[in-house]
């Protein structure tokens, strides 16, 4: 049974270096890596009666745990067979934690060079002109590198850590692509990756090094570092420390594989001084890389997860719907919140909908428009608000002092109770806390519900505030006692709230609908999606195929989805 959420409080930020002794669900069988912000831990989940690698969040600060959780959410629905796949966070006696496939393997050097060690990891000695490399391994390992490389690039991710340990090959030759936990997202707003120069030095991008934009063909660096060091043994730049590898980088350029073993592959020798240009502009990217590989990048969307819905279809047409949720946004003005529910079919187009919407609003000056998600494979407290949280911390943590003073007085130490992301906001760290050893656990949690009411009250009085989270169905009971004291009461913060759910028939989504609003306190509206007109079809048609890397069955089973069939 899951404990209540009074019983999972999150009274304390992640523990920094404790060993983690398991759940009853989880048995810790030993520890297979670490970083600096996560341990991984090799487990048996006797739930699911398997092996999992079992990654906790081992910094306390509330930057760490945003990026934990942002690796997972970014990950957690995509499947590919050269991308590890994850399974289900948690938070757990005051640690946080997510489950992936055990990769049973050795790492990429050792694959394509099982005869000779790793190289020193600053100043390496040249090791001479032998051919060390199996090359049947190292072609097919960078092929399928390659695609995996190009398949999370069309995602709009780019990994920033790609090293030979963040490979795994298994035994059968499957090359898996590990730890995303430097991701930045390629959309725009998104700036939310870690700042300054972060990654491991022998394998950064120059523009890395100097903290410049950072975009795929920085991830093509890194592969031709790795294939340089799988040609010649060495590494390509030589420093005693890691900041004279990063100024080596930037004022030399290596000597050619071929120079140090004479029958390295002309091709490869070519394609590794390509990808290991220092201007960004001068690399190949993606179809080409690929290509030169012996792939062919037409199968990559073959390999991403087949759901329909998980296609990033066009957002086309839909102007009624617009219509309709800018409607509701203004009867907000009159001083009470609104909610209103979104339901489709999957595959309909509600997440376009609702990101369309709340993109639309964040160019409004007079709106503050927060988008989160629900994730079905999380088990933590308030998830349908947790990203929510994650988001108003990232804004507060955005404005000045006398901006967030208002905000944020006297609230600091309920809100950083309830949500240990609001720990981001340093302000917030220093109010003094109230002698609260001996609370009873069900005031404290009023306590904290209030602070989160008040804060959104005090948003909602100053300009438009509007909460989008998408995929409601996953929340759960902590989540609905939450909004429930939020939006009780005639001085409940006038706020929009817009929820979306998935349904399977139109009786689902109007029983969903009478279940939300009997739990809601609040007026609610309701938008149930239906197919696109012949005119907003025919458009959608005609976008998808002028656009690259569209024309396979999936997007034309996402299309067929939004027309009806």
């Amino acid at each position: 049974m899951r404990p209540t959420s009074h019983q999972r409080e999150r009274d304390s930020a992640p523990r920094d270096d404790v060993d983690f002794p398991g759940t009853p669900r989880f048995a810790i069988r030993r520890r297979i890596g670490e970083g600096a912000m996560g341990v991984v831990y090799d487990a048996f989940d006797r739930d699911l009666e398997c092996r999992v690698a079992l990654k906790t969040l081992r910094r306390g600060d509330a930057k760490s745990l945003y990026r934990f959780k942002r690796e997972f959410r970014t990950l957690q629905d995509i499947e590919h067979p050269n991308l590890i796949r994850y399974g289900e966070m948690f938070f757990d006696a005051d640690t946080w934690f997510f489950t992936m496939e055990f990769i049973e393997g050795v790492d990429f050097y050792q694959y394509v060079r099982p005869a000779h060690p790793m190289p020193p990891a600053l100043d390496a000695p040249v090791l001479g002109l032998e051919r060390g490399f199996d090359e049947e391994r190292l072609r097919d390992g960078m092929r399928q590198l390659a695609v995996a490389i190009h398949t999370i690039h069309r995602l709009q991710i780019v990994h920033r850590d790609i090293k030979p340990t963040n490979i795994r090959v298994t035994s059968r030759g499957r090359v898996v692509l590990l730890d995303f936990g430097l991701l930045t997202r390629q959309e725009p707003g998104d700036d939310h990756a870690p700042r300054g120069i972060v990654g491991t030095a022998t394998y950064m991008s120059p523009e890395q090094a100097y903290s410049g934009p950072i975009g795929p063909s920085s991830d093509w660096y890194s592969l031709g570092v790795v294939l340089y060091l799988a040609l010649t043994g060495r590494r390509p730049f030589r420093g005693k420390t890691p900041m004279e590898i990063l100024m080596s980088k930037l004022e030399d350029a290596p000597l050619a594989p071929r120079e140090w073993v004479r029958d390295v592959p002309q091709d490869l020798d070519t394609l590794c001084r390509r990808l290991m240009q220092s201007e960004p502009d001068l690399r190949p990217l993606g179809d080409e890389v690929v290509r030169e590989l012996g792939g062919d990048p037409r199968e990559i969307d073959g390999w991403i997860e087949s759901r329909a819905e998980s296609v990033d279809v066009s957002f086309v047409g839909r102007q009624a719907e617009l219509a309709r949720l800018n409607e509701d946004l203004a009867r907000i003005d009159d001083g009470e919140p609104l909610l209103t529910l979104v339901t489709s079919p999957p595959g309909m187009g509600k997440s376009e909908l609702l990101r369309h919407f709340a993109q639309q609003g964040s160019s409004d000056s007079d709106r503050i428009v927060v988008f989160g998600r629900c994730y079905e494979r999380e088990s933590l407290p308030y998830k349908a608000l947790d990203p929510i949280a994650d988001q108003l911390a990232l804004y507060l943590a955005s404005l000045a002092d006398h901006n967030r003073g208002p905000l944020t007085q006297s609230l600091g130490y309920w809100l950083t109770k309830l949500f240990p992301s609001f720990r981001r906001v340093s302000a917030l760290l220093r109010e003094p806390s109230e002698f609260l050893s001996g609370l009873d656990p069900q005031v404290r949690r009023g306590r904290m519900f209030r602070a989160f009411r008040e804060l959104l009250w005090r948003i909602a009085s100053r300009q438009r505030l509007i909460l989008v989270i998408d995929d409601f169905q996953w929340a759960d009971s902590d989540s609905y006692l939450l909004l429930e004291e939020v939006l009780r009461g005639p001085d409940a913060p006038a706020l929009h709230l817009v929820v979306s759910v998935r349904t399977d028939s139109d009786e689902s989504a109007r029983a969903l609908a009478v279940s939300i609003g009997r739990r809601l306190p609040v007026r609610q509206r309701t938008i149930e999606l239906g197919p696109l007109s012949p005119g907003e079809a025919a458009e959608l048609s005609e976008r998808q195929l002028k656009e690259p890397h569209r024309h396979d069955k999936r997007v034309a089973s996402a299309i067929d989805n939004r027309v009806g069939g």
